[in-house]
């Protein structure tokens, strides 16, 4: 598995056909997923980034096959707290994708909703919740 950055383009239509949804707009930045085959497994959209206060992630992923995408998605969360140093970052998932809602749960997101007109739900994870979630499984 690898990381790609610089393909904004074929992440977000990756994103989108698995999704269901439109292309994001421009505007956003991407890390995508590839397996050794550099077939996409997997994507991040950040977008609506709102300096300080919070940036939206849209997630799609194929976690099943690819268990390592967990790590991957603890290093993007880190980069998001870290060198952004926000206070919260929100994604939006598919409630078809039970397994990026559970991955999503898992990082310490919690369900705020579903996104008004479309099969995506609204899940949102403060600092304060992802540095406790941190502590829990280093002491475990």
């Amino acid at each position: 598995m690898h990381l790609v950055y610089g393909a904004d383009r074929p992440v977000a239509q990756y994103i989108a056909d698995k999704l269901a949804i439109p292309s994001a707009e421009p505007g956003f930045i991407s890390i995508g997923l590839v397996d050794d085959d550099h077939n996409p497994i997997g994507g991040v959209i950040f977008s609506k980034y709102i300096e300080g206060e919070d940036i939206l992630m849209t997630l799609a992923a194929d976690v099943k096959r690819h268990p390592k995408i967990v790590r991957v998605m603890g290093t993007v969360l880190e980069y998001a707290f870290g060198q952004l140093d926000l206070p919260r970052v929100s994604a939006e998932i598919s409630r078809h994708n039970t397994a990026c809602i559970r991955l999503a749960e898992w990082l310490g997101f919690r369900l705020e909703g579903p996104k008004r007109g479309s099969s995506l739900m609204n899940y949102g994870l403060t600092r304060t919740d992802w540095e406790h979630r941190c502590e829990l499984h280093k002491t475990a």
